[in-house]
């Protein structure tokens, strides 16, 4: 009797489909409290987008503030099948990696927006940071996916380095709890808001 439960027990454990959550989408990667700690402000809503872009999946989440100029985009890139995984490096090199080159290799026809890039130390696999104090963004590498974020509001540079790093952290550990990116850090979030 014992080995015919084992048996029929087994055989349902063969037999069930496996449950695979979805990875989770830019608007599912950050709580209010997140965005309050980084721009002083909870959002008041958060409008998703998402996208195939050759051999990426795109999942872009505009968080609206209060004060609007201080929203935040953030941008999900990942292999839009699992078979794909070369095509995020394939991404990062051709695009964000290539951005922080010394200003000596620069192509003389690359734009303002890349002038101040560099690279982030401790922060994924590998970051870029680049920007003028209208436009900047936070490119962070980890484990196949790409976290890109873009913080508003009339801060200098340095304060919105530090408000996207605080961002990024807070979305590399979310990721790392539903499997999508592996994280050191072992916190929990926060409670969903």
């Amino acid at each position: 009797m014992k080995k015919q439960l084992l048996l029929a027990a087994a055989l349902l454990a063969f037999a069930t489909p496996a449950f695979s959550a979805p990875p989770p989408t830019a608007c599912d990667v950050l709580l209010k409290t997140d965005l309050a700690a980084a721009q002083g402000q909870e959002f008041s809503e958060a409008r998703l987008s998402t996208k195939t872009q050759g051999s990426l999946s795109v999942s872009q989440c505009f968080y609206r503030l209060p004060s609007f100029e201080k929203s935040v985009s953030i941008t999900l890139m990942r292999p839009s099948t699992a078979t794909d995984r070369s095509s995020v490096l394939d991404y990062w090199k051709a695009h964000d990696a290539v951005s922080a080159k010394k200003d000596d290799d620069r192509d003389r026809d690359d734009d303002d927006h890349h002038a101040n890039a560099m690279h982030i130390a401790g922060l994924g696999d590998d970051a870029v940071w680049s920007g003028t104090p209208i436009a900047s963004a936070l490119h962070v590498l980890r484990h196949g996916t790409i976290v890109r974020i873009s913080v508003g509001g009339s801060a200098p540079l340095d304060q919105k380095l530090e408000a996207s790093r605080r961002l990024a952290t807070a979305i590399l550990k979310r990721l790392a709890m539903h499997g999508s990116v592996n994280s050191t850090q072992t916190d929990a979030p926060a409670a969903s808001q």
